[in-house]
């Protein structure tokens, strides 16, 4: 009986693990991140590119977070996936895709050495107070001006609900499948 070395090729050299992200799900989180990263940074960080940096990096975040956040952004990465799959849109996406994996690798790795870096740190918490500011102010206008509850009646209208219901669904079944529940 010989031992296996890590130069042999072998078998099990692509599984993976159960709590892992599938390739699927972390494509699909990384354009939907960076489409939402590319219109807010047009609008409040002053760059589309810089937004979709930032989105595309999140999503890879996301992904890997603990507990229901990443959950959460597997069981939207996935449907997303799904959603595009029944709409045959892996062609049109694939060179998305592979945009959005370059770029958020690069990103993602040159993000954990500024995120560790102390000005970083503190610029962090500054960013989120004032973010946190901007929320508030933005629910304020929005619930005066009515347009969250011409919100509500769009999200009663999409059906929503039922996705949201299937998606609570597949998160608890992930939760007992790790061992979360």
């Amino acid at each position: 009986m010989t031992a296996m070395r890590a130069t042999d090729d072998d078998d099990f050299s692509d599984m993976r693990r159960a709590d892992e992200p599938l390739e699927e799900e972390r494509r699909a989180l990384q354009i939907i991140c960076g489409a939402v990263g590319l219109l807010v940074g047009s609008r409040f960080l002053g760059s589309a590119l810089l937004g979709l940096t930032f989105g595309i990096a999140s999503a890879g975040a996301l992904l890997s977070a603990g507990g229901t956040t990443g959950l959460w952004a597997r069981e939207i990465g996935w449907q997303a996936s799904q959603f595009a799959e029944s709409r045959s849109l892996p062609q049109f996406t694939e060179s998305a895709v592979r945009m959005a994996k370059t770029v958020g690798d690069a990103t993602l790795a040159e993000l954990k050495v500024l995120s560790d870096l102390e000005p970083v740190k503190r610029s962090r918490v500054q960013i989120s107070a004032a973010a946190q500011t901007l929320w508030s102010r933005l629910r304020a206008w929005a619930d005066s001006s009515g347009v969250t509850e011409r919100l509500r009646a769009a999200w009663r209208a999409s059906h929503m609900e039922d996705w949201y219901e299937r998606a609570k669904q597949n998160i608890e079944q992930r939760r007992r499948a790790q061992g979360l529940a």
